[in-house]
């Protein structure tokens, strides 16, 4: 991995103290820490710190690490406005690979030496949230999921590409968009299937057409639709 001299920052969501000790010493711009990364608020204060920093971005997750690094895009598309400066710009590791691990994965990007970081805890109260995290580099927009949730949640951006436009109009535990999507590309980050949740991808759903997509689509929307309707069902016996 090439180090870099930019100033980094580091994100640790779902944090470890231990980590954020460590960490408060290296030689980076700012060593920020929360409860959750995938439940702040759209406009959370940690989002707009994160926003403000236009060097490299560190995040160290208990989620998937597919669905995180494409939530840090999502976070960051001002910022990171190509898949190319997100490769330069974005490391996302997961707690799961072990203190020293993560701290020796760090130190590859940020050099030896020490510093005197800005130390910021965003820890709060915040709601849990469900919602999909659109990976962009897999969807190749046959906006069959936009067309099967019954919810709102998609729409279409000023570039006519796909984004989670209500993420919050997602009913809690409904992953059917994502066995719907015929690439991939869209993660559920807390559920517990590896297809679903971002850390496989699903077999066959490579270098696949448009016209491919649909039929597939089509194939899994019959599938999963009476799912969806048990869970409207639901909402409404509940509500």
């Amino acid at each position: 991995m090439t180090k870099t001299h930019q100033q980094p920052l580091i994100l640790l969501s779902d944090k470890s103290k231990v980590l954020q000790e460590r960490l408060s010493t290296f030689p980076v711009t700012a060593v920020l820490c929360c409860d959750s990364l995938y439940d702040q608020p759209e406009a959370s204060p940690l989002l707009e710190k994160l926003r403000q920093h236009t060097g490299i971005f560190i995040l160290v997750d208990d989620l998937p690490i597919r669905a995180m690094r494409a939530k840090m895009c999502d976070i960051l598309r001002e910022v990171l406005p190509t898949a190319e400066q997100a490769t330069e710009k974005l490391f996302v590791f997961n707690f799961s690979q072990g203190e020293f691990r993560t701290v020796k994965s760090i130190t590859e990007i940020t050099g030896e030496g020490t510093g005197t970081p800005e130390c910021v805890d965003f820890s709060e109260a915040i709601e849990p949230r469900w919602y999909p995290i659109v990976d962009k580099e897999r969807c190749i927009n046959c906006f069959e999921c936009l067309n099967f949730c019954l919810f709102g949640v998609y729409g279409v951006d000023r570039d006519e590409r796909l984004f989670t436009e209500q993420p919050d109009a997602c009913r809690d535990g409904c992953p059917a968009c994502a066995r719907v999507c015929p690439t991939g590309a869209i993660m559920f980050a807390k559920h517990l299937d590896p297809q679903i949740n971002g850390e496989a991808i699903p077999s066959g759903s490579e270098d696949i057409t448009a016209a491919e997509a649909r039929t597939r689509a089509k194939q899994e929307k019959e599938k999963h639709l009476d799912s969806l309707v048990d869970v409207i069902d639901q909402d409404d016996f509940l509500g």
